[in-house]
């Protein structure tokens, strides 16, 4: 960057190898006019060069506004990785918690209580916390009835009605 700075204060420097390459005795020969017109087109030299030294530190400036932004667009992608691994892992750990809760009968509400690292830890708690609730896993081998198989046991269709009736006492 210094480097760059520094051809900008060598293009702004006003040029003398023109006078230079004149002798004196050329100068003194010069008529006043001539002398003018040489001073005239001096300046407008050394306005371009100071005109072309702003353009090119106008340039730096902007090539180093991209750059910053450039970097904080890289900073923005960085930091948009970080949240979707953060969403990753814990969709992860949700879908594992779940997994668990049903390898072991535990209600899938309660999978979110499951704690661990690994699925050996999850497993581990689950039990614990199955234990806890009180509850036994259970098979469903048929609807509304556990343990027995489909079609046997089933109870007649006015049967679970008179169950209801009588464990309220209604006469019927």
């Amino acid at each position: 960057m210094s480097e760059e700075l520094s051809q900008v204060d060598e293009v702004t420097e006003p040029d003398e190898t023109e006078l230079e390459d004149l002798e004196d005795s050329e100068v003194e020969k010069l008529s006043v006019e001539d002398l003018k017109r040489e001073l005239a087109k001096t300046r407008k030299e050394a306005a371009s060069r100071r005109v072309q030294g702003k353009d090119v530190a106008s340039q730096l400036a902007e090539l180093k506004a991209l750059k910053e932004r450039d970097m904080t667009e890289l900073q923005k992608a960085q930091a948009r990785t970080a949240e979707l691994e953060e969403i990753v892992a814990r969709e992860s750990k949700t879908k594992l918690q779940r997994k668990v809760a049903r390898a072991v009968g535990l209600s899938v509400d309660l999978s979110d209580r499951i704690l661990g690292e690994s699925e050996a830890d999850m497993l581990e708690d689950a039990k614990h916390l199955l234990a806890k609730t009180g509850k036994t896993k259970s098979t469903i081998t048929s609807r509304g009835t556990v343990g027995s198989p489909v079609g046997q046991g089933a109870p007649e269709s006015d049967d679970w009605l008179r169950a209801a009736l009588t464990q309220k006492g209604i006469q019927y």
